[in-house]
């Protein structure tokens, strides 16, 4: 995933930054339990210079300068993969027929419960870390959709949330029912996203959009 691909790029480049050690530690702290890459480019700008002699802070210049385009490069793109992704289901919704994507299909002409079943590859870092023992998640996209139509249009809604929280979440919550995990990620300024998804078999029960403020604060009193 593009968040662990950079982030380990970044490390291989930490052992030729010859032999200062102080910025060697001031890279590796900025990469420590960084959630999204828009945070590794905040912590690397945020190392801080006051007490760095001129070497180390030429270092940091250097390594800045070629990094830093690289991210927000891979920001970019990755952004552009899912605005795809999302675009090809809305069409598909429209026209019924075969669309392809990461890990999932939608067949012509099939039942709305069997074009909307849909899996999602995940990075074992996430499966560890919220439980759940499947390899891949599946979804009903339809299904999901019509349990909270205030909050989505559409399945490709749906989707792009899934995607944004399974790419790399930023919260992991214990959820009332325990044979369910619960993960978040803010999806802007204003919304936090969530989903549940079933320990045992990686299938997706819950999806929503809720004020990330007053969401949060609800999960953390849990």
């Amino acid at each position: 995933m593009a968040r662990n691909r950079i982030v380990n790029k970044l490390k291989s480049r930490i052992p030729y930054l010859g032999n200062n050690q102080a910025l060697k530690n001031h890279i590796a702290n900025a990469l420590r339990n960084v959630g999204d890459l828009s945070v590794v480019i905040r912590n690397i700008d945020a190392i801080p210079k006051e007490n760095m002699d001129s070497l180390t802070k030429t270092g940091l210049e250097k390594f800045k300068t070629e990094i830093i385009p690289e991210i927000r490069q891979i920001i970019k793109e990755t952004q552009g993969e899912t605005a795809e992704q999302g675009s090809k289901l809305e069409q598909a919704e429209a026209k019924q027929e075969v669309v392809k994507g990461e890990g999932w299909t939608m067949r012509d002409g099939g039942s709305a419960k069997q074009y909307a079943r849909h899996k999602f590859e995940v990075e074992k870092w996430i499966n560890d870390l919220s439980g759940v023992l499947s390899d891949e998640w599946i979804a009903n996209l339809k299904s999901l959709a019509l349990k909270h139509p205030e909050m989505f249009k559409s399945e490709a809604d749906v989707f792009r949330v899934i995607k944004e929280i399974k790419d790399n979440p930023t919260h992991f919550f214990k959820n009332n029912i325990d044979e369910n995990a619960l993960m978040v990620k803010h999806l802007d300024d204003k919304k936090v996203g969530e989903i549940g998804v079933r320990k045992s078999d990686g299938q997706i029960v819950h999806v929503t959009k809720n004020n990330k403020d007053k969401r949060i604060k609800e999960l953390e009193r849990r």
